[in-house]
């Protein structure tokens, strides 16, 4: 059994969670990443709502989570948003 990188639980073999970075966590806080990461970004309709939205999720998990843990989320949430700019633009097209 794992820990989860981000609040350290044990993820069993039954716990659907998830990998950011190629880093294990668990449903929890894959729960939480969905809720304040995609979906905020599924709201926005311009790469400058985009660029205030990541602002705003790394401020917000700053008080949450570790230096360490927040350089991987900050790739991860680049990531993400990255995709949504790139949806946007083929939906554009």
């Amino acid at each position: 059994m794992a820990n989860c990188f981000l609040c350290g639980a044990k993820v069993g073999m039954f716990d659907v969670g998830a990998y950011i970075e190629n880093i294990q966590i668990c449903s929890s806080c894959d729960t939480l990443l969905r809720n304040n990461v995609n979906n905020v970004f599924a709201m926005c309709h311009t790469d400058e709502e985009l660029d205030q939205s990541q602002k705003l999720i790394v401020e917000k998990f700053q008080t949450q989570f570790s230096d360490d843990k927040l350089e991987v989320l900050k790739k991860h949430i680049a990531h993400i948003k990255n995709i949504y700019s790139a949806n946007m633009k083929k939906n554009n097209e």
